[in-house]
């Protein structure tokens, strides 16, 4: 599982299990994502 740290035109991700960073391209980013788990936040 990959944590985002930023968007744009390249996705910053982290593993959360070894917390190796990488860049990816936007593109390669949104056609291998398979489920988007959002943290609760007070707003809703």
């Amino acid at each position: 599982m990959f944590l985002v740290l930023r968007s744009g035109m390249d996705f910053k991700i982290r593993c959360t299990k070894c917390g190796h960073e990488i860049m990816v391209p936007r593109l390669k980013c949104e056609k291998n994502i398979r489920k988007i788990i959002r943290e609760k936040t007070e707003d809703g």
